[in-house]
């Protein structure tokens, strides 16, 4: 391609000197005049520098007229040179497209007509080829369609001739295939239909044979299965009764021990399972009640017995704890206060939650201590008020008094009522003002108050829960002692033994009449014995009067069984008392007359004692009595031999 030249005209400035009037300058040119600089926009004579038009200012004079730029001539010129930079490069660039702008016309006019002559002599040349090309197709294609013309019908009546050859041949063909085929079919149909009669046949008489056959493996397999199967029942039952019978004489042979407590305290125990465990039902009732104050029926509520080990202080069920305190896991429990200069509080407690104690006992409090410093003081037990902490005891100590290694205890003895109290060990440490000290300390609460310092050794914490679904049944007692009991026999079995029977007397049911007096009403709703002691009722007080008819508000059991009420308001007609029913609803609790035994299931784990220490408690909602019969250690049965021996001896004296 060939290259363009564009002639651009002048392009860079020329320094020209002082200005002077007579001088021929040129666009670019630049002059000096009294101290500043211009440069020419434009080719001009005479024509005086402050010309704006013709001149751009680029550089002025010292401001003060001096010699020299001070710091404010300086940054007036970078002003005016930043401003006027602009504006030169305008004059130049203005200059340089003017210039551009006149050549590039002037080429493109050139090269416009050298277009248009060219493209005049293309077309006329094109015109004519075409011409020449379109009469030399039409003479080709009118040979073309003719010699096509002559072949096409050729190929016709050939391939006419063919296909009816080729349709005949086919014809005859078809009628051959059909005639071979149709006697191929029959002949298949009549073998196929002789081969298919033989095999059923030969299935039939196969499944027969197979099924008897069947039948009789089957009825032979059955018959042996079911011989095995007895006999492996019988030796399993052989064997379970064996088993049972080797616990009996086992469980017959091991000195054993009952204990009936509300929480049973054991310290002889030998490591086995428990011979039987029960809780007795119970009931607690705040009042006497009366149709127009009643007073509700609690009854006794529970879902597990929980044992517990020698250590019965859980450090890790805390009530109110101050962050000061720190806890690893071996029990040991870190103090570090300094009070000296009065900033801080003076008391850091560490209170625990209920432990498994009885009401008005003496327990073992041991305390030990690991380090010590310091001149702060430690409650180890606190007694507040009955309701804060199981302690009646207090026990305090200095940490000047306590030395690192030392096993300290004192014998602590219980509230004489327990079931209010939310905080059981009431322990804190005091750093008064001006007082500091760190201390590591490890606490324990154990039954057997004959342990020394001397002779303790830490035992953790120990907990199992045996959890217990008694299935929406209640276990009641009532007054003369008859209760419902739960027993958990040696293999885990737990039956409900229900003497308590309930009932709700809503006045919807007819069973009921007036008595003939009419001052109280009979139900056949519940038959049971008679006595005032064989009831509890949360509207009436149980009683023996109906025959007086005599106590108002009053309820109880007649001779005959049947259950009467005698409300406070006398003449009350029967649909009065049966709407009064229906309001309030009353409930009664009785005796059964027989027994009924509920099985609820079996326990996961079957309860059992570890050697040495054992509690166990139930988790119940109010109090009641519990007993287990446990495996007696070796050296408490000797012991025991021994003191009945020795009481033979003194006897026999």
């Amino acid at each position: 391609m060939a290259t363009t030249k564009q002639i651009l005209g002048k392009v860079t400035v020329t320094p020209k000197g002082e200005y002077q009037t007579d001088t021929e300058y040129k666009r670019l040119d630049i002059v000096t005049f009294e101290g500043s600089s211009y440069i020419a926009k434009a080719d001009n004579t005479n024509v005086p520098v402050t010309n704006s038009d013709t001149w751009l200012k680029l550089v002025e004079k010292p401001i003060k007229g001096t010699d020299y730029f001070t710091e404010e001539d300086i940054i007036a010129i970078v002003g005016e040179v930043t401003e006027n930079s602009e504006s030169a490069f305008n004059i130049f660039y203005d200059g340089m497209v003017e210039e551009f702008n006149k050549n590039s016309t002037e080429k493109t006019d050139s090269f416009n007509k050298n277009y248009d002559d060219k493209l005049e002599k293309f077309n006329t040349n094109a015109s004519t080829k075409t011409s020449d090309f379109d009469t030399n197709a039409t003479k080709q294609t009118d040979t073309y369609n003719t010699n096509a013309d002559s072949k096409l019908k050729a190929y016709n009546d050939n391939h006419d001739e063919k296909v009816s050859v080729f349709d005949k041949e086919v014809e005859t063909a078809t009628n051959t295939f059909n005639t071979n085929a149709t006697e191929k079919t029959n002949t298949f149909d009549s073998n196929a239909s002789s081969k298919t009669t033989e095999f059923n046949n030969v299935v039939t008489q196969s499944t027969t044979d197979f099924n008897k056959n069947a039948n009789n493996q089957t009825e032979s397999f059955n018959t042996n299965a079911q011989e095995k199967t007895d006999e492996f029942n019988a030796n399993a039952s052989e064997i379970e009764n064996k088993v049972n019978d080797l616990e009996d004489v086992q469980d017959t042979i091991i000195p054993k021990q009952t204990v009936t407590d509300s929480i049973i305290n054991i310290n002889d125990a030998l490591a086995y399972k428990t011979l039987d465990f029960k809780v007795d039902g119970a009931y607690k009732q705040d009042g006497e009640p009366t149709p127009d104050t009643p007073a509700p029926i609690n009854v006794l509520n529970f879902d597990k017995v929980m044992k517990r080990g020698q250590n019965l202080f859980n450090y890790k069920d805390t009530k109110e704890v101050n962050s000061a305190y720190s806890v690893d896991e071996d029990g040991w429990i870190t103090i570090n206060v300094d009070n000296t200069d009065g900033s801080k509080g003076s008391y850091y407690n560490y209170y625990t939650n209920n432990i498994l104690l009885k009401p008005n006992k003496d327990y073992n409090v041991i305390l030990e201590v690991k380090e010590v410093s310091g001149n702060a003081n430690m409650s180890i037990v606190s007694y507040w008020n009955p309701s804060q902490g199981q302690f009646q005891t207090s026990w305090a100590m200095d940490f000047e008094d306590m030395k690192a290694g030392k096993v300290y205890n004192k014998i602590c003895k219980t509230n004489s009522y327990l079931s209010p109290i939310t905080v059981s060990l009431r322990t804190f440490c005091t750093f008064n003002s001006g007082t500091s000290g760190k201390l590591t300390f490890r606490l324990s609460v154990i039954e057997d108050t004959t342990v020394t310092p001397e002779a303790f050794v830490y035992q953790p914490y120990k907990a199992t829960d045996y959890v217990i679904d008694l299935q929406s049944n209640e276990v009641v007692g009532l007054e003369n002692g008859i209760t419902d009991k739960l027993q958990i026999d040696r293999q885990g079995n737990i039956n409900l033994v229900k003497n308590i029977g309930k009932v709700i007397l809503n006045g919807v049911d007819d069973y009921w009449w007036a008595d003939d007096s009419g001052k109280g009403f009979f139900s056949n709703k519940l038959i049971g014995k008679f006595g005032s002691e064989y009831l509890l009722c949360d509207y009436f007080k149980p009683s023996n009067n109906y025959i007086t008819w005599s106590g108002e508000g009053q309820c109880g059991l007649g001779t005959s069984g049947s259950l009467w009420f005698m409300p406070t308001t006398q003449g009350m007609s029967l649909d009065d008392w049966k709407a009064w029913l229906q309001e309030n609803n009353v409930t009664v609790y009785y005796q059964l007359a027989e027994p009924q035994t509920i099985s609820l299931g079996k326990l996961e784990d079957i309860i059992s004692t570890d050697e040495g220490a054992n509690t166990f408690a139930i988790n119940g909602n109010i109090d009641t009595k519990i007993s287990t019969t446990y495996a007696l250690g070796l050296k408490k049965y000797i012991d025991n031999k021994i003191a009945q021996v020795s009481q033979a001896i003194v006897e026999g004296e």
